[in-house]
């Protein structure tokens, strides 16, 4: 290529283009039907037994003035998988009206409009996931539609949790990358003509050629005469040494070495609550425990309903829940912490519990000084009594 057709192809380089991202200014989720609020939330729910829908709300203010959606080349929704206890997919629509994350719940919340992206596989834990959804973005900006942000709504059976701007663990919010149209910058100065570079080694040697056939014999000569003996040629070489012989069968297994001392027990306790309490529809509730059946290393605290760690661990921990009979609604469980929620929360429908019964169950590590609780809610529309128990064992520093 000479310096002419070089120059040309500078000159006549496509746009170049900027990348930017709005700022996420809410988010939030809602079972449909409920009046829970969710928005302070660490996580945002969809599908789950309660068929939670997500909302995301982003600023476009920050692009630059006069941007229109011919102006946006691409747009991408980053969100990050917190955790899948069941496989799907999503489908992400325009929000029809308006909403806010402190406020929004199951009977106010905004309808899905136009789709923008569907059946969006999301089946690994702790994973980004990148999805187009550059015609929402130009509907906004051409003022086809307000921006009242994203509706989230997963496939039937499956239970998806993303990351909220409320997380302080993996802290990974929603997030949405903007790809603008940008003018070409000035062409730069042609650069010097580097030195010669040295002379490289030499290849290697090629592969040795096949070998040719072998000719024909030739006529078989007469018999010579015998020679005169030679001398004795000297004593060859040692031949090589001949392969190991096979292993020997193997010994008898020596006696079984004497048990050790048994270790010291770890710290166990258990709490209870011998009163039944009073669960109001679609609050939730820290659980009373108002009776220690037993503690050692470790303190029950019936005034605070909760069980502190005094030793540094990993423990197992499980909280039994008993509701009063009742056909309507759900009933949910979940133990927690001053840490926040050690387990997913536990979600059935009534017809689905064993003698309205329900167990969740969790292995966590502890500190010193760190206490763990369990709290419930229920939406039958009415008052029901509860009674509960929560159990904490140490199996491992």
């Amino acid at each position: 290529m000479n310096l002419r057709t070089f120059i040309s192809l500078l000159v006549f380089t496509p746009p170049l283009f900027a990348d930017g991202s709005a700022a996420l200014t809410g988010d939030a989720f809602y079972a449909p039907g409920a009046s829970n609020l969710y928005g302070g939330a660490t996580t945002v729910n969809v599908g789950t037994a309660a068929n939670d829908v997500g909302l995301l709300q982003f600023d476009l203010t920050d692009l630059p003035p006069g941007t229109m959606g011919s102006g946006v080349i691409q747009a991408k929704l980053i969100l990050f998988a917190n955790k899948v206890i069941a496989a799907g997919t999503i489908n992400i629509s325009e929000a029809t009206g308006p909403w806010n994350e402190n406020t929004v719940n199951g009977t106010n919340a905004p309808g899905a409009g136009t789709t923008v992206a569907s059946a969006v596989a999301v089946t690994a834990v702790n994973k980004f996931v990148s999805i187009d959804v550059t015609q929402a973005v130009q509907d906004w900006l051409n003022n086809v539609i307000p921006n009242n942000g994203l509706v989230i709504t997963a496939s039937s059976g499956s239970a998806i949790l993303f990351d909220s701007k409320e997380s302080t663990t993996t802290s990974h919010p929603a997030l949405l990358e903007i790809t603008l149209a940008g003018p070409p910058g000035p062409m730069g100065p042609t650069g010097a003509t580097g030195a010669a570079g040295t002379d490289g080694v030499a290849g290697a040697t090629g592969p040795t050629g096949p070998t040719g056939s072998t000719g024909a014999n030739g006529a078989t000569g007469s018999t010579g005469a015998t020679g005169a003996q030679g001398p004795t040629g000297a004593t060859g070489p040692m031949g090589a040494t001949g392969a190991p012989g096979a292993n020997g069968t193997n010994g008898a297994t020596g006696a079984t070495g004497p048990t050790g001392a048994t270790g010291p027990a770890g710290p166990v306790a258990r709490a209870v609550s011998t009163t039944a309490s009073s669960s109001v529809s679609g609050t939730t509730m820290r659980l009373p425990l108002n009776t220690s059946v037993f503690a050692n290393g470790a303190t029950v605290d019936t005034t605070r309903a909760q069980i502190d760690i005094q030793t540094t661990g990993t423990y197992v921990i499980i909280g039994e829940v008993s509701w009063s009979a009742n056909t309507s609604g759900y009933r949910k469980i979940a133990i927690s912490s001053n840490n926040g929620d050690l387990s997913s929360n536990v979600s059935a429908p009534v017809p689905s519990l064993l003698g309205n019964a329900q167990t969740v169950s969790t292995i966590v590590h502890l500190s010193a000084g760190d206490f763990i609780f369990i709290y419930g809610s229920q939406n039958s529309g009415s008052t029901l009594t509860v009674t509960d128990a929560l159990s904490v064992a140490w199996v491992a520093p």
